[in-house]
């Protein structure tokens, strides 16, 4: 058998270098290793920062934004009991020069109203009772134990005292508006519908209904119906209905999505946009917002509420002038949009620029 050479120089040179080239690249690997996981965790540890720093300002914005409405409803609360105190003071004035019955029966009324505004509904009913036997022709006690009975419970009872008072004064929409409230309570939904639409009539009473939350049931299904006009397909209905529902429990992305799947068979519905205009406003996607309410408005230049919400994008954005172009289209549009517009705390910065300087 012939003997193995023995490897030269060169090739053991050789070898050594490889493995000397081989120990190199683990060593480089080895030291690299620490410092690419270091900076794995700290590009992780800044994306969390980050995040978490825009979920805090957008806390921050809502919170801001809850704020202000606490803030408008304090001062409406004030400004409802300086209404208050200003109406009794009247009644009292005028009730000392009036009869005695009459004088009697304003006292009653007075005397309910206070006792409900303590929470002693059941006796402002029996002073309401005690006023309606004095004079069975005033709608007013009627109206005030209609809505006192309802805040109990009572629907059927309040809703047949909330009829009396419509019975002597037809134009009494809060008598209707509550009476809406009894009947929808009850079930019969088509009838609340129908005392909600006279009621709104009076602009006023509207606006309060807007913010008021019984209402809320009713408005979803009244938004419900807008998207289901009899011209519209099956699944445009059915894509409206969920970016409605979306909307109101707050999910404005999916909102958005479901109205661009309902604007893909009907792109010129001036309905649809407005929707999506407003909740991508509220998403705070407010170019976006802004592009869409201006093709609605464009599509539909005399819709109050189309304008309005395109102010309300534009205010956000810093348009400040364009905004309070927008919000004064909106009452040309429709004057009694104002009432509504004064209960909205998201216009509240808005109206007070529009205001006139004094």
């Amino acid at each position: 058998m012939s003997a193995v050479p023995d490897p030269s120089v060169d090739e053991i040179t050789a070898r050594l270098r490889e493995e000397d080239a081989r120990l190199r690249r683990r060593t480089l690997w080895l030291t690299l290793l620490p410092v690419l996981v270091g900076l794995a965790v700290l590009g992780t540890a800044w994306w969390g920062v980050r995040e978490a720093g825009r979920e805090k300002a957008a806390l921050d914005l809502r919170i801001q934004e809850q704020q202000g409405a606490i803030d408008d409803l304090k001062a409406e609360r004030a400004a409802l009991d300086r209404e208050i105190a200003a109406r009794k003071d009247l009644l009292t004035h005028y009730a000392a020069k009036l009869p005695t019955r009459e004088r009697e029966e304003v006292t009653r009324l007075q005397q309910g109203l206070e006792q409900v505004q303590r929470g002693d509904t059941a006796s402002a009913i029996r002073a309401y009772d005690s006023a309606i036997e004095s004079d069975t022709g005033n709608p007013l006690p009627y109206r005030l134990r209609g809505i006192a009975l309802y805040s109990q419970g009572q629907y059927e009872q309040a809703a047949q005292s909330l009829r009396e008072a419509i019975k002597r004064d037809s134009h009494d929409a809060q008598a209707r508006y509550a009476l809406g409230l009894a009947l929808w309570a009850m079930g019969r939904q088509e009838d609340a519908l129908a005392e909600m639409q006279r009621a709104f009539e009076n602009p006023e009473v509207k606006a309060r209904a807007l913010q008021d939350p019984a209402f809320a049931p009713i408005r979803g299904v009244l938004d419900s119906r807008a998207g289901q006009d009899s011209g519209r397909s099956a699944e445009e209905k059915r894509y409206i209905d969920e970016g409605l529902q979306a909307a109101r429990r707050g999910d404005f992305a999916a909102a958005v999505a479901a109205y661009n799947r309902a604007l893909a068979t009907n792109p010129d519905n001036a309905g649809i946009l407005n929707w999506k205009g407003y909740a991508l406003y509220r998403a705070r996607a407010y170019p976006e917002a802004i592009a869409t309410l201006e093709r609605a408005a464009s599509l539909a230049p005399r819709i109050a509420e189309i304008h309005y919400n395109l102010a309300l994008a534009l205010w956000k954005s810093g348009r400040r002038d364009d905004a309070v172009r927008a919000l004064a289209r909106a009452y040309e549009a429709d004057p009694s949009f104002k009432a509504v517009a004064a209960r909205d705390p998201q216009s509240r910065d808005l109206r007070a620029a529009a205001k006139p300087a004094s």
